[in-house]
């Protein structure tokens, strides 16, 4: 009997599911918050908020430069890719 497979089609990723629930909870937790601006996946609203401030805004570029900030994508923190 042949299993049905279900694969991720987001470039670079190609992994492959036995059930759409997998695949559904795999996009849901990986690939769902996409920046239109460089096509990085970020697993949460707020990591893409901070991503797109950080990554492609100039006036909060500008800002960070000037002033420390309270919060940002760090490398050690979950969700950083």
């Amino acid at each position: 009997m042949r299993v049905p497979r279900f694969t991720c089609h987001v470039p670079g990723c190609q992994i492959d599911f036995t059930s759409v629930m997998d695949y559904e909870v795999h996009y849901n937790s990986i690939h769902r918050y996409l920046c239109v601006e460089c096509n990085k996946c970020l697993p949460s609203p707020h990591l893409l908020d901070l991503h797109v401030a950080e990554s492609h805004d100039s006036f909060f570029q500008t800002l960070a430069e000037r002033k420390p900030m309270l919060q940002g994508l760090s490398r050690r923190q979950p969700g950083y890719r």
